[in-house]
């Protein structure tokens, strides 16, 4: 396995009927930089945009001193809405790091670049991806 991209209910909402998602994507080390970075926010978006919920907003949560990631996920279409102070310990930096909450309103042509047939879906009711 080089990464994985999830797909779930936003933390950030609270409804009986979720319209938002919340998108992790984790890789191997090897994998970095922006395009990267870019392409594997542009899978996830399509994903969580052909998901059977059918979710139309989707939020991502970047360490601010990730700054590949953030400009990936900004040329994706994320806007920074919120900033949450001291939000968790990154290796390489000292103490604790602040973390952006960006979010992204999904439309209907974000969903043309899903192709499973490069995707193992763990199972037909998962919102988890292997690549």
């Amino acid at each position: 396995m080089i990464g994985l991209i999830v797909v779930a209910e936003s933390r950030f909402t609270r409804t009986a009927r979720p319209t938002s998602c919340q998108l992790f994507v984790v890789t191997a080390a090897e994998l970095s930089g922006r395009q990267v970075r870019r392409d594997l926010a542009r899978l996830g978006v399509a994903l969580a945009a052909d998901s059977k919920p059918r979710y139309i907003d989707c939020f991502v949560e970047v360490f601010v001193p990730c700054l590949e990631h953030v400009l990936a996920m900004r040329d994706e279409g994320f806007v920074v809405t919120a900033c949450i102070p001291t939000a968790g310990i990154l290796a390489g930096q000292t103490g604790h790091v602040d973390s952006y909450v960006m979010y992204k309103q999904l439309h209907i042509f974000d969903v043309h670049c899903v192709s499973r047939l490069h995707l193992l879906q763990q199972n037909e009711n998962s919102n988890f991806y292997l690549f």
